[in-house]
């Protein structure tokens, strides 16, 4: 059957919340969970959870590295440095609305992660070509 508390470490199941409210619960209106955590924590279990709350916590690691390296080096590229911080407030703002809305499996988080991985990639290849002109 699908009862979250038999089954806390995985989960429910992908896309499982109605399922679950209709096969256990007997609710026939379908409600949603309206809430990132609660969604992630029932249907993927606490080994998702803790893998979602890593990529959240890496995506602001990542930017933070990200100007570390610009300023570390003395470049002064102001796009990028702006783009790593629009992406975490466009990362916080996810967070905080996803306390309110359904939005686990929207594309909004995964292009997010893309695009500051994306932007390190530049940036270490900037630095890299830096070093390589100063030599």
């Amino acid at each position: 059957m699908y009862e979250t508390l038999s089954c806390p470490v995985l989960g429910i199941g992908y896309k499982n919340w109605q399922v679950a409210q209709r096969e256990i619960y007997g609710l026939e209106n379908q409600l949603l969970p309206h809430n990132i955590f609660i969604e992630c924590a029932a249907e993927l279990g606490y080994v998702g959870l803790f893998v979602f709350i890593l990529m959240v916590l890496f995506c602001f690691i990542n930017n933070y590295r990200t100007r570390r390296a610009l300023f570390q080096h003395g470049l002064d590229n102001k796009f990028i440095l702006y783009t790593s911080n629009g992406l975490d407030a466009a990362l916080v703002s996810y967070l905080v609305t996803g306390f309110f809305v359904t939005v686990l499996y929207y594309p909004y988080f995964w292009i997010n992660l893309s695009m500051t991985v994306a932007l390190n990639n530049v940036t270490n290849n900037l630095v890299a070509s830096s070093k390589n002109l100063l030599k």
